[in-house]
């Protein structure tokens, strides 16, 4: 798939609760000026910084360093586009309380959009 075309009917069945897609391409388009190229180096770079930053949240020893983690993790995502990701991210990053249940809704979050920027890429 070019990263020109409106998303697939597969891209369209994986959509999240929020009934968004993992990534959404548009804003991405909109945010490299249509820069095809430019478009595959951040998918490709985000998708590795998101499963680093994914696991850097689970080791994570102290409230400051989560709140860091989630935050650079919220940033990055909202940038290319990947809102459900921003927003777990978002939770974590403002609570005070144990996250078990949000880091593994991350982490779900991650792996799905890591799915779609493979296929995405692929094609």
């Amino acid at each position: 798939m070019s990263l020109s075309e409106p998303p697939t009917t597969i891209h369209r069945r994986r959509l999240d609760a929020h009934r968004r897609v993992p990534v959404d391409l548009d804003h991405l388009r909109r945010q490299t000026f249509g820069d095809e190229a430019l478009q595959r180096r951040v998918l490709g770079m985000f998708a590795r910084e998101a499963a680093r930053l994914c696991e850097k949240l689970k080791e994570a020893e102290t409230l400051d360093e989560r709140r860091r983690t989630a935050h650079a993790l919220v940033g990055s995502a909202r940038n290319v586009g990947a809102f459900t990701m921003a927003d777990i991210a978002s939770q974590i990053e403002r609570s005070d309380a144990p996250v078990a249940g949000r880091l593994r809704a991350l982490d779900q979050a991650v792996q799905r959009a890591r799915a779609f920027i493979a296929e995405t890429l692929s094609g």
